[in-house]
């Protein structure tokens, strides 16, 4: 079924031109002439109905399909390996770039925060002491109340040459707190740091005012309590705008010796 396009029983230069080489046409067959591909052996209704130029074109790029086919993977792959490790660099590198921007902000915020962050803390710290303090107060006085005149006297006596003995002078509270002033950060020019600036700083508040909105509520429900806190809040100095969210500015008066 398969003949030559060049070949023919009867051709002189059979014998000055290369033999078929079937082995080393990809199985395709075909003959070589000065060393290059000329054509295959191909089926006679290809050379007939498609001329002999077009069967060449079919068959070299069949052969160089069957050649690219052929090709050892260990060709082909060292390009991917590289493309797939050099992605694999350029992802790497991102990352590193996102976290180090990231310890950046963070390092520049706590920067900018820590004296805010130091005031709110204190604040809270100092308050819960005086809170403790008014409530352990609030109980020997209903204790003191109970007691019938002459156990109170007997427990004066004692609680007075205790003191002596010791030598106890009880500190100022006004020595032992020092309230730092609660100021919102400056502004700065990073849009990402600001934007965490804001949103902590209104966050801290929000507990804040909470905190002092319920100092309030428990304030307004027990008189007692509230007597005894305003006076402390006065004695340690708090701050007076502050002490107004709190107690009302009648009872801060009496209490805290400015009527």
């Amino acid at each position: 079924l398969y003949r030559s396009v060049f070949s023919t029983a009867n051709s002189t230069r059979n014998d000055e031109e290369p033999r078929w080489r079937h082995e080393e046409s990809g199985g395709a067959g075909g003959i070589w002439v000065d060393d290059k591909w000329r054509c295959a052996a191909l089926p006679e209704r290809w050379r007939f109905h498609n001329g002999c130029c077009h069967a060449v074109s079919v068959t070299n790029t069949a052969l160089t399909t069957q050649e690219q086919e052929r090709t050892p993977m260990a060709e082909k792959e060292p390009h991917a390996l590289i493309q797939f490790f050099s992605e694999g660099l350029e992802n790497i590198n991102r990352g590193l770039e996102s976290f180090n921007k990231n310890v950046e902000i963070m390092r520049q915020t706590e920067l900018v925060m820590s004296g805010f962050r130091s005031a709110i803390s204190t604040e809270q710290s100092l308050l819960e002491s005086l809170v403790e303090m008014t409530d352990q107060q609030q109980r020997y006085e209903a204790q003191y109340k109970a007691m019938s005149h002459e156990k109170r006297k007997i427990y004066d006596k004692a609680l007075a040459e205790v003191k002596k003995s010791m030598e106890y002078e009880e500190p100022l509270l006004s020595e032992i707190c020092k309230w730092q002033e609660i100021i919102k950060p400056a502004p700065v020019e990073d849009a990402e740091i600001q934007r965490r600036i804001e949103a902590e700083y209104e966050e801290a508040m929000d507990e804040r005012n909470n905190w002092l909105e319920k100092l309030k509520e428990r304030c307004a429900k027990d008189a007692v309590f509230a007597r005894l806190l305003c006076g402390k809040m006065a004695e340690a100095k708090y701050p007076i705008k502050d002490t107004l969210k709190i107690v009302p500015m009648s009872l801060y008066a009496k209490y805290s010796g400015q009527d």
